[in-house]
């Protein structure tokens, strides 16, 4: 999950390029993270699919903590692939690709009923990495993602991946593991604090500066930056990850959200890293 921080320009002028986005300054604050889910019903209800991912390719073995409306559990996967997917993404106003690295739908069992309020990995171990080092690094333990309202809403006209194989609405086949979960107590950090999760928040926004090579535009574009923040507030790193269209609007608005200010994130009541989208709107009026 990502949090928001918003920042705007203004400019008066239209010229669509297709791009695709910059990839500099990735950072991971863990060997893996999970990526969607689908809660199935009927004859299968209890069962959840889901995913792992990261930003490159690798084998992963991982302890998932799982916080339900009616318990905590944990439960084990070990050694799974994550491969390349390339997505194609559009939106009204640009079309780019981006290369994803995540597993096949997996599947874990719950009760019937049960719903999944928040879970993460809670530690993890890779191998094959040849981007970030996490072999080295041996077992990892990795905080959960600070999350929260931040208030801003998703933007309504935000590229979409248009071929989206929907594989975690696919039931469990007979060659598919269905992993099982074992109660455990509620973490004793929960109690800690009044509100155990809170998202980070930019702290002062920097605007960006349109830049002398665009010309005029006549529709409003966007540039969604991922940003890495660390548990003191300081930024790990800033990448594009979803582009306007115009190389060099994306460039503008990855030095805005990287001269930003943000505050860090909490996480089980601790100052904890996460990663957020800093927007910048490019308007024509």
């Amino acid at each position: 999950m990502r949090g928001f921080v918003l920042a705007a320009v203004c400019a008066v002028a239209f010229i669509l390029l297709q791009s695709a986005p910059a990839r500099a300054g990735v950072v991971e604050f863990c060997p893996a993270h999970l990526e969607g889910f689908h809660a199935f019903a009927g004859p299968n209800d209890g069962i959840v699919s889901f995913s792992i991912a990261a930003e490159s390719a690798r084998n992963v073995s991982a302890n998932v903590i799982v916080q339900t409306d009616r318990g905590w559990y944990t439960f084990q996967v070990k050694d799974v692939n994550l491969a390349v997917d390339v997505a194609h993404f559009a939106s009204p106003t640009v079309r780019f690709d981006r290369v994803l690295y995540h597993t096949k739908p997996l599947y874990v069992q719950l009760l019937p009923g049960e719903r999944v309020i928040r879970w993460w990995i809670y530690d993890a171990t890779a191998v094959g990495d040849e981007t970030f080092g996490w072999d080295k690094r041996g077992d990892v333990t990795c905080f959960p993602l600070p999350e929260g309202d931040t208030g801003i809403r998703p933007s309504a006209n935000g590229p979409k991946r248009v071929d989206d194989p929907n594989d975690l609405f696919a039931i469990p086949g007979p060659s598919d593991t269905i992993l099982h979960v074992s109660p455990i107590p509620q973490p004793a950090e929960m109690t800690e604090c009044a509100k155990p999760f809170v998202p980070a928040s930019v702290v002062r926004a920097i605007q960006p500066t349109w830049p002398r090579t665009v010309g005029r535009i006549s529709t409003n574009l966007t540039t969604d930056i991922e940003v890495a923040i660390d548990a003191d507030g300081s930024l790990a790193g800033a990448w594009v990850y979803s582009p306007a269209g115009i190389p060099d609007l994306d460039s503008a608005a990855l030095r805005a959200a990287e001269a930003s200010k943000f505050s860090g994130g909490i996480a089980l009541c601790k100052p904890a890293p996460g990663n957020y989208l800093f927007r910048a709107d490019f308007d024509p009026n």
